[in-house]
């Protein structure tokens, strides 16, 4: 596991990446081209005001094979990678890879006999310090500052996605998508978000509570597809079904 904050304090006194932080801000335009134009982004950026810098990341996950390369049995060795950007950067910074952060690095083993909890709990544990205490410094540009740091969004395949969100990982029976009720019969008739029930925080916090078991004891595996609370709900500002982020090519 990096720290979060000994990498951003590290990026934040290089002037010219604290130029490029101040470079997004809200678009005149009404098309949503950017994170910061849509809600979310809007009440988290701009960047600077007051002495303090706000910073949203975007967490992705997903596994890496590492082999011999003469042999190609990458399965066999896979590395679960988790990595972020800083949504406040513009889209061109982020497509570098300099600018794409390692958070943690684990055996995909692992995760199948304890989940993304362990690693989970311990990026929750310092963002929600960061969120509410952040750090303190002077920085190029901007002088003397408080950083403020918060979770955006979440990124993966659908997979990755529905593992570390807490969904089931199966795509042939129902509720599998994340934002969604969506089953196998009304995803053949429905192709606009109106056509589907949209899920909440509510309804999920009533799906959690189904799993706990009924009278006789016996505990669902999943419940409209939700197998377990995920740990980043524990961040303020940010919920599983809220992020709305779909993985272009899945």
């Amino acid at each position: 596991y990096i720290s979060v904050e000994k990498t951003l304090r590290s990026l934040l006194d290089n002037e010219q990446y604290v130029r490029g932080l101040l470079q997004t801000g809200e678009s005149e335009s009404d098309l949503i081209s950017h994170f910061c134009d849509g809600e979310l982004g809007k009440s988290r950026i701009p960047c600077v005001s007051n002495g303090t810098v706000s910073i949203v990341l975007q967490l992705f996950y997903d596994d890496m094979g590492t082999a011999n390369p003469l042999r190609g049995q990458s399965v066999m060795s896979k590395v679960g990678v988790f990595y972020y950007v800083v949504k406040n950067l513009p889209d061109a910074w982020n497509s570098c890879f300099a600018n794409v952060h390692l958070l943690a690095l684990c055996d995909t083993e692992d995760l199948k006999g304890h989940s993304f909890g362990p690693i989970l709990n311990k990026f929750c544990d310092e963002m929600s310090r960061l969120a509410t205490l952040g750090f303190c410094g002077c920085f190029p540009v901007i002088g003397p500052a408080t950083v403020y740091i918060t979770l955006g969004q979440v990124a993966c395949d659908n997979l990755a996605l529905n593992g570390m969100l807490g969904f089931v990982e199966s795509f042939s029976g129902d509720y599998y998508c994340t934002q969604c009720y969506a089953t196998r019969d009304s995803i053949k008739t429905g192709f606009v978000e109106e056509c589907f029930e949209m899920r909440t925080a509510a309804e999920y916090d009533k799906d959690v509570s189904g799993l706990q078991g009924d009278k006789d004891g016996k505990r669902s595996l999943h419940v409209r597809g939700v197998k377990r609370n995920c740990e980043l709900n524990r961040l303020d500002g940010f919920h599983v079904t809220e992020n709305f982020t779909v993985h272009i090519m899945h």
